[in-house]
């Protein structure tokens, strides 16, 4: 199965510019914008929204015949940021440090903390990288990383077993970013305003 990964490159404006391709051969994606959230209304209250639902509105439709086709070609969008909006080492250490936090008081060993931040790492960054795709400001998404973590990864204010978030991470690289259960779940709250991007 062939995975599409957007990157992100800094212009020289300061801003994020995303390029689509295809990890195995460079080539560009075919229509990066085509994956679209499910379940978020038209004419949402918040502008990044706003933006990507124009992008995806303003796309032309594909022929009947054509669109047989794409669907089953239809590759994952799975947005990445370069550079991303943190250093690894640093985006782990805090991951490590709130899930410690979470799991205090009850028994757990340093491999299996390891093994859970391990399958954290990788889901935060795609749904950081989607979010700034979406148009939502990197300065922003960067300050309000604790709380979109939350969300993420601590729902119900307890963190999940290291099989749920494999299934997140396998949900991502077979679906698509946006199709995911904690994508989702941020976008819910942004549009409750339980989160203010």
């Amino acid at each position: 199965m062939t995975v599409f990964i957007g990157t992100c490159a800094v212009s020289g404006m300061g801003g994020y510019t995303f390029h689509m391709q295809d990890p195995a051969g460079g080539q560009p994606a075919p229509n990066p914008a085509a994956e679209q959230p499910s379940n978020v209304q038209t004419g949402a209250s918040t502008s990044g929204w706003r933006s990507f639902e124009e992008r995806v509105l303003l796309e032309p439709m594909p022929s009947s015949g054509e669109s047989s086709e794409a669907s089953v070609n239809q590759q994952p969008v799975i947005p990445e940021l370069e550079p991303p909006l943190m250093e690894e080492n640093a985006r782990r250490a805090e991951l490590y440090g709130r899930l410690r936090t979470n799991l205090w008081g009850r028994p757990y060993t340093e491999g299996a903390l390891e093994s859970v931040v391990g399958r954290q790492v990788p889901i935060e960054k795609h749904i950081f990288a989607a979010l700034v795709e979406d148009g939502y400001d990197p300065q922003v998404v960067f300050e309000k990383r604790h709380l979109i973590r939350g969300f993420i990864f601590y729902p119900n204010g307890e963190a999940l077993s290291e099989n749920t978030y494999a299934n997140h991470l396998t949900e991502i690289l077979n679906s698509g970013t946006r199709q995911s259960l904690p994508y989702h779940r941020v976008i819910k709250a942004i549009r409750n305003s339980d989160l203010f991007l």
